[in-house]
Order: C-alpha cells, then sequence, then structure tokens
C-alpha cells in the first residue's frame, strides 16, 4: 500500500482514539476517491453522520476512503486490501462499499461480517457476499432509461452503440437493461452496431478511442451511448463532439455531475441519465447504524431514484396518435345486419304467402310477424355501433353525438320487448286455450289480454330510455389512454360512448326486460306438453338458453375489453348477432319445416294431416299413460271405485258414465296441476279425431249435440269412461277451430249434463238394429278406425 493511500486512514487513527469515548464508526469505501461522482456519496456520509447521530441520541464518524484512481484497481485488489486492514484493525463497527469487482470482494466482505462488522454495498453490489443490504439504483431500470431517452430523442429509430466497463457488475446490468428496452420496440426499429458493447477497462482515453472507432462507421450509428460518466470527464470530449458534429450523432451518457450539467447545457451531449450519489450516503449511515443496535430493515435491497435530463428542441418529432378506430370492421357490423334483415324480412313474406295454411294459422301469422319485426329492430343497433368520429372529437354539446350513442339502447331495447312480448303473448294464448278450467264452458280471450302485458312493458321502457334521453343522455366522448411519449404527449385515445350515471338507467331497463324474459319462459313451460304444431315451448327455451349463453360469456368479455374499441365493438356485434339469429331460427325454422307436408292440401286434407300425426305420437305415449293408470289400481290387479268408470246400469244392461266424476277422480290421483295439464293433452293427442259422414245421423232425444256423430254403438259409447273421450274429442275440435280460425274473441261450446244414463236397448232401438247378446254390450274394446275416417 502507498503513502498516498495510508493517508487516507488517517481519520480512521482519529475514530479509533475517540472510540473510547462512545463513538461509532462508519467506513465509506468507493471504487475510487478521485471520482467525483462518488465525492458526492462521501458527503452525504458526513451529514448523515451528523443527522442520524442527532436523532439517536449518539455520536456517530464517517470516514471516507478508497482507491486514488480507478485505473489503479481495475480488479478491485486495492479496494479489499483496504477493507482488510479496516477489519483488521479494528478501525470500525460499519462499511459500505461500492464494489469494484464482486469476486475479489467476496471473501472480505464474508470475513467482516463472520467477525460482528455490519457491511452494505452502495452504487455496485456483490450479490453472492454475506452483506447485509444493497443501497442504490437498479441498475437494469438504468440502463432502460438511457434507452428511453435515446428513443425519445430519435423516435424514428436506427443505430446504437454502448460503452462501458465488464469489470463494473453495475455497468453489465446497465447494458442489459439497455438491450432489453430497445428490443421492446416493434419490428427491427432499432439495432446495435458490431463491436457494441465496447469495453475501456476503466479507462477514459480509451473510452475516447472506442467511440472514435463507431464515429468513422459507414454509416456512423444513430446514438452513441457512455453508460457511465467516465468518458464525459476526459479532456478531448469537447474535440470528439465538434470533430462528429456533421454527423448528427445523438450522445447520451449516464450519470448528472456538475461538469455533465455543463456540457448539456452548451450542446456536447443531448442526454443524461443521473442517480442521486448523496442519497446512497445517506442512507448508507442509517441502514449501517440500524444494523448495529440491532434493529430490522427494509429488505435487502434499498433502492434510489434516477433522474432524467435531456435537450428538448425546439421542434419536436412528429408524432402519430393511435386513435383506435373501428376502421374497416364495421363491414363486419353491417354484413351481419343485413344478414338478420334479409332473415327477418325472408320469414316475414313466408308467414304472409302461407298465412292460410291450417298449421300457420295455429302458429298465429300476426305473433310471429311481430317476433320478425322486433328482431329486425334489435338487429338495427348494429349499424349505430359501426359509427366512428375519425379521430375528430366532436363538440360536447354536438346533438349528433348524443343521437348516435342514445340510438343503441333505444333500438336494442325496443326490439327485445316487442319480439319476447310476441312470444310470451302467443305462448300465454295457446296456454288459455288449451288449460281452460271448464272443458265445456265459454272460453274467451280478449285482444286486451294481449295487448296489454305488450304495451306495459313497451310503456316502461319507453318512459326510462326517454329520461335517459332527457336527463344524462349517452355522448360520444374521446378518453386518453394511459401512457405518453418522451414529451408528455398523449399517444393513444379510444372513443366511447359516456354519461356521468349509466346504471341509474341502465339497471331499470335491465329490470324491466329481465321479468319480460322471465314472464316468456313461464309462460312456454307450461306450454311444455303441447305439440310443437301448436306452441314453440321447446323452441323459447332453447333461443333462451341461447340468449343467456351469449350474454354470460361475453359480458364479462366487454368489461375487460372496454378501453379496446375493436375488441369491444367485435364481441357486442357478435352477441346481438347470436341473440337475432337465435330468435329467427328457432322460431321459424321449425314452423317452416312443419309446413311443408301442408302446401298445396286442402283444408280437409291438412286436418286429417295434423290429426295422423298427433295421433302417432300419441301411440309413442301410451305405453306410459298405461303403467300410469296401472298404478291407480288396487292390489288384485282391478280399478278401485274412485278412478274408474261403471261399465253396467242398475238393470245389467245400462251403463252409467258420469265424465266429471271420472276426470276429477283421475286429476286428484295424478296430483298437480300440471299432471292434469299432462293428462288431459295425452287424452287430446289420442281423442282429436272425429268421424267424417256427410250426413250424420240425428242425435238421440235427450243427448247433447256435440260437434261430431259416431256412427255404430262401439264407437259413439266406448264402455270405457266413454264421456272423458268425447269431452277430449270436442274440447280439442275447439281448442283447434279457435285457433286457426283467426277471431280470439269468444269460443263457444254447449255445455252437456253432468250426468245421464243411456241404455244399450235405446240407442240399438233409434239405429233400427237388434238386441246384441248381454256379453256385448258390456265389450271395452271399440271397434279400431281408419286414420282416412277421420277430420279436425
Amino acid at each position: 500500500m502507498n503513502f498516498l493511500t495510508l493517508l487516507t486512514f488517517f481519520p480512521l487513527l482519529l475514530a479509533r482514539a475517540q472510540d473510547a469515548n462512545g463513538v461509532t464508526r462508519i467506513a465509506l469505501v468507493p471504487k475510487s476517491i478521485a471520482n467525483p461522482y462518488f465525492d458526492v456519496a462521501g458527503d452525504g456520509c458526513i451529514d448523515g453522520a451528523l443527522i442520524f447521530g442527532d436523532s439517536m441520541n449518539m455520536q456517530v464518524n464517517c470516514s471516507y476512503v478508497g482507491p486514488l484512481q480507478d485505473d489503479e484497481d481495475i480488479l478491485g485488489i486495492q479496494q479489499a486490501e483496504i477493507i482488510a486492514d479496516l477489519i483488521d484493525n479494528d478501525l470500525v463497527d460499519g462499511i459500505s462499499v461500492s464494489a469494484r469487482n464482486a469476486e475479489t470482494l467476496l471473501e472480505v466482505i464474508n470475513r467482516a461480517v463472520a467477525k460482528g462488522i455490519p457491511v452494505v454495498t452502495f452504487d455496485s453490489d456483490s450479490p453472492d457476499s454475506m452483506r447485509s443490504a444493497y443501497i442504490g439504483t437498479d441498475n437494469t431500470f438504468f440502463g432502460a432509461q438511457l434507452a428511453k431517452v435515446v428513443k425519445q430523442l430519435q423516435p424514428n429509430g436506427g443505430t446504437y452503440a454502448l460503452i462501458t466497463s465488464l469489470e463494473s457488475p453495475n455497468l453489465q446490468e446497465r447494458v442489459r437493461g439497455f438491450q432489453e428496452e430497445m428490443k421492446r420496440e416493434k419490428g427491427e426499429l432499432w439495432r446495435e452496431v458490431p463491436g457494441s458493447p465496447a469495453d475501456i477497462e476503466s479507462n477514459i482515453d480509451i473510452a475516447i478511442e472506442k467511440m472514435q472507432e463507431f464515429a468513422n462507421y459507414d454509416p456512423p450509428p444513430t446514438a452513441i451511448v457512455p453508460v457511465m460518466g467516465a468518458p464525459m470527464r476526459s479532456c478531448c470530449w469537447k474535440d470528439f463532439v465538434n470533430e462528429h458534429r456533421d454527423k448528427n450523432i445523438t450522445l447520451v451518457s449516464g450519470d448528472a455531475m456538475a461538469n455533465q450539467l455543463e456540457f448539456l447545457d452548451r450542446g456536447y451531449v443531448q442526454g443524461l441519465v443521473g442517480q442521486l450519489p448523496y442519497e446512497m450516503g445517506m442512507l448508507s449511515v442509517e441502514t449501517l447504524l440500524k444494523l448495529i443496535q440491532k434493529e430490522d430493515i427494509e429488505g435487502d435491497i434499498i433502492g434510489t431514484n434516477v433522474l432524467s435530463h435531456l435537450l428538448i428542441p425546439l421542434e419536436l418529432p412528429p408524432m402519430e396518435v393511435d386513435n383506435n378506430l373501428i376502421g374497416s370492421l364495421s363491414i363486419v357490423g353491417l354484413c351481419l345486419f343485413a344478414l338478420i334483415a334479409a332473415a327477418a324480412i325472408g320469414f316475414s313474406c313466408w308467414v304472409l304467402v302461407y298465412r292460410n295454411l291450417i298449421i300457420v294459422k295455429a302458429a298465429q301469422p300476426f305473433f310471429l310477424i311481430m317476433v320478425a319485426a322486433g328482431v329486425l329492430v334489435l338487429a338495427s343497433s348494429l349499424v349505430p355501433l359501426s359509427f366512428d368520429d375519425n379521430g375528430i372529437p366532436f363538440d360536447p354539446s354536438d346533438t349528433e353525438a348524443k343521437l348516435i350513442c342514445m340510438s343503441v339502447p333505444w333500438l336494442a331495447s325496443t326490439g327485445f320487448t316487442i319480439s319476447f312480448s310476441a312470444l310470451f303473448a302467443k305462448t300465454m294464448r295457446v296456454n288459455k286455450i288449451f288449460h281452460s278450467k271448464s272443458r265445456f264452458a265459454r272460453v274467451e280471450i280478449q285482444p286486451k289480454d294481449i295487448a296489454l302485458p305488450f304495451f306495459g312493458l313497451f310503456t316502461a321502457n319507453t318512459l326510462i330510455l326517454t329520461l335517459w334521453s332527457v336527463l344524462d343522455p349517452l355522448t360520444y366522448t374521446r378518453q386518453d389512454l394511459p401512457g405518453l411519449d418522451g414529451w408528455d404527449r398523449v399517444i393513444a385515445t379510444y372513443g366511447t360512448c359516456k354519461s356521468e350515471n349509466v346504471l341509474h338507467y341502465l339497471l331499470p331497463l335491465a329490470a324491466v326486460n329481465l321479468s319480460l324474459l322471465a314472464a316468456a319462459n313461464w309462460q312456454a313451460y307450461e306450454a311444455r306438453y303441447i305439440e310443437s304444431e301448436f306452441s314453440e315451448s321447446k323452441y323459447i327455451a332453447m333461443s333462451m338458453a341461447s340468449l343467456l349463453q351469449a350474454m354470460l360469456s361475453g359480458i364479462p368479455i366487454l368489461f375487460v375489453v372496454r378501453e379496446s374499441p375493436q375488441a369491444f365493438y367485435l364481441v357486442i356485434v357478435f352477441m346481438i348477432f347470436i341473440i337475432s339469429s337465435a330468435v329467427l331460427l328457432l322460431i321459424f325454422v321449425p314452423k317452416v319445416i312443419l309446413a311443408q307436408p301442408f302446401i298445396g292440401r286442402s283444408d280437409g286434407s291438412q286436418r286429417r294431416l295434423i290429426q295422423e300425426s298427433i295421433r302417432a305420437r300419441a301411440k309413442d305415449a301410451r305405453p306410459q299413460r298405461s303403467s300410469n293408470i296401472s298404478g291407480l289400481s288396487n292390489p288384485s290387479g282391478g280399478f278401485s271405485a274412485a278412478s274408474s268408470c261403471e261399465s253396467q246400469g242398475p238393470d245389467g244392461n245400462g251403463v252409467k258414465v258420469n265424465g266429471r266424476e271420472s276426470v276429477k277422480s283421475s286429476h286428484s290421483t295424478r296430483g298437480g296441476k300440471n299432471k292434469r295439464n299432462s293428462h288431459f293433452l295425452e287424452s287430446l293427442k289420442e281423442d282429436v279425431m272425429i268421424e267424417e259422414d256427410s250426413s250424420p245421423p240425428e242425435a238421440p232425444q235427450n243427448m247433447p249435440q256435440f260437434i261430431g256423430n259416431k256412427t255404430s254403438d262401439s264407437e259413439a259409447w266406448p264402455s270405457e269412461c266413454s264421456d272423458v273421450e268425447l269431452a277430449n274429442t270436442d274440447q280439442a275440435a275447439v281448442n283447434l277451430s279457435s285457433m286457426t280460425s283467426g277471431k280470439t274473441s269468444k269460443l263457444v261450446v254447449p255445455e252437456p249434463p253432468k250426468e245421464h244414463q243411456i241404455s244399450n236397448a235405446h240407442l240399438m232401438a233409434d239405429h233400427g238394429q237388434k238386441l246384441p247378446p248381454p256379453e256385448s254390450a258390456r265389450t271395452t274394446v271399440p271397434k279400431k278406425k281408419k286414420p282416412s275416417e277421420y277430420f279436425l
């Protein structure tokens, strides 16, 4: 160790003499005491000893010792020897060191810690050692800030060359941070030139030589970046800049010492990224005092800030703001609207053309067209959604900005209300006809019964939307996205419809339409057993499932992509398309398929075709009915008196039939409204046929006149629950007639007697036939009928 180095120990010798008086001794060991950057850190250490010593009621002394020159200790050997002397001579109670070479200092740092002397590093770390904490800048972050300054000064990109010292771990981290930040650019905006990074081996003169080599490249680099301030302390820095001014090389350097700031002021460098060495010295004292007193510290990394200094040009470089316009994506929305519009209009035309088909009459053409019209209105909301302002913000008072935005909820909610009100009304009408409480009583369905639910919901929607449009309308505005360019300019915006209190109107609007959705689902559930020729309950349920799936998957995505107009637009457009197409296809396509066999047939032929279709399905359901009926029998296999019909009158030949009593018994044993509906509809499937006879015989005396007349005794009065079958026959005929006649005001069926007795002898006499033997009178198997003998 030379004489000059020994002189740096003089303060420590004085501190050792003061140790007997209770002085706490701190040593700050830089890479070189000739570097003005570390001089500032030394000043922070000295001031920190006074400030924190007073606050802790301690006397603290800070000694600033280290190698004299950078180029004399490239491997950090002198720095390691100085620390070893401090430890061996018991001159310190705590050490803060800026590691010249992490591997060289590893052993001596561990030895100090083993002896009970806490060690922290500042500015340059030795992470594998037993040091307690690192105080200073995140050097990877520091390198990234250097890169951002370069990109700020040269936004169009180019090439760069780095100047560093490879033996310093902190400078290697800066190089890595710089390169990673440059790779973040899209494409090949920035490229590193061959020979970069250049190692100057801690020698200022070598630094200028390397910079000269890079400047003589053809073409020269767009930017030359020393990641530390050492080259700017050279006498030749100004000469280098003057020599190559005509090449427009951008110079950015690490550190921001006084001489560097003067060069920046005079235009000899375009940008600086500096650290806070004074703060590092202060924090070194504070941290070591806590460790000496066995107090906890905040982690093993104590970061300090960085400062950026750069010349702002008189004319800033041009900038292209990303307005996130929908652009050509609007074609997607318009095309999807065209598809929905074509389908809705096409299905409406089909309904008008085939409105006289019995199957279309049963489906209620008015409501089918109403469904198509509602879907068309709903899908038309895709048109204003496809609007863009081309990046030019509207004036806040511009009416067009409000009309564009408010048209979306108006069209969407109105179309939704029309469509699902129609589905609700048509299904409710079918339910009232098929589920009337008295099968022989008058069934009245007034227009107001259908119109009131629709107009009530439509009025509620209109009221909410009107208040929204008047009090706080949605307005198209342009919002700034987070992030600025190097000159604090906004780099991206997006357009959106916005109002102050959206939820105050959106929530009640959603509640009204969800109530309509729930009502439509309930009516569909009530009609679940009615054949598809008369009801769309199955397809309404499927459309509800599609709607629910689209909303559950789409709404969360809308919240995630709300600041990305392209993604937001595509999600909401496909949600509306899925909902609209699901309603159209599921309601109309099954009707179109069912109607195909009826086209070109006469009314009678159409009625027979419906009859045969329902009878075929009824036969498939008959085994299940037999199983249900057998459950009502007694253990011996016979029916109980409560659930069966009397097959023998008082005289042994007559038949006593009480239809209402039999129906009531059957209903009570099935337990509940839904099962009663199921029983009635199953009977409807079997008994919806009436014999075709051009000259029906006159009805017997004391008998009510029904819609059809039987041609034989066994067919007219089957022995098992005959009047129930007649009831089902007449009710089915009335129901189908009311659904296909186009008149919904009154459906009148004459009321039969509650109970009557009819003898076989009387019936045979009326027909001019002989009395059969008693056994045939009690037969329970009616003669099988041919399908061609029936009509509706």
